[in-house]
Order: C-alpha cells, then sequence, then structure tokens
C-alpha cells in the first residue's frame, strides 16, 4: 500500500547510489550522542529546504518492509545535503547561545 508522503524511487536508481539522512550524518561526523535528535529535526529542515528547491518531495524507498524513508540521490544531492547541513548547524549553534 502506498503512504501519501511516498515517491518511490524510479527502477533506473539504484539504491546503492542514495542515502538516508541518518547515513549522510554519519558521513560528515555529526556527534554520535545528538544522532537521533539530529536524524529527526535536521530530516525536516532538509526535507522542507528540498521542497522549496526543487519544488517536490524527496523520493523514498522501503527499508526492511517499514514504511517510506525519505532518500537522497548521491552524489548530485549530496551536495545539497552539505549546504542544508552548514545551515541547520548555525541555526542551531545561534539557538544554544540564545
Amino acid at each position: 500500500m502506498k503512504d501519501s508522503n511516498e515517491r518511490p524511487l524510479p527502477s533506473d536508481v539504484p539504491v546503492e547510489d542514495t542515502l538516508t539522512i541518518s547515513e549522510f550524518l554519519h558521513s560528515v561526523h555529526h556527534p554520535q550522542e545528538d544522532m537521533t535528535r539530529a536524524t529527526i529535526r535536521f530530516g525536516q529542515y532538509a526535507f522542507n529546504q528540498y521542497r522549496k528547491q526543487y519544488g517536490r518531495p524527496p523520493y523514498t524507498r522501503r527499508i526492511n518492509g517499514n514504511g517510506p524513508v525519505k532518500v537522497y540521490l548521491d552524489p548530485i544531492e549530496y551536495i545539497f545535503l552539505c549546504s542544508t547541513y552548514e545551515q541547520w548547524r548555525r541555526r542551531q549553534q545561534g539557538k544554544e547561545h540564545a
């Protein structure tokens, strides 16, 4: 059954060429103790920024039979995630010091 937020990955795109927010955060060495919170918070921020920039939600794929997980295309959208992550980190640091 298709979820309303599901935008299935095209069949011609190998799953190995995608990454989840969690995989991205691991790749940029985000602090492990903040990983759960960051996956949710940064994931929502990246989703919103993606929709603003591309006018559509990111692709999704089902992992281990679970609901749709948003995925980003590597390396094309990795650059987008890097710049979005930097923006998000600056915003988070500003909130911590306020």
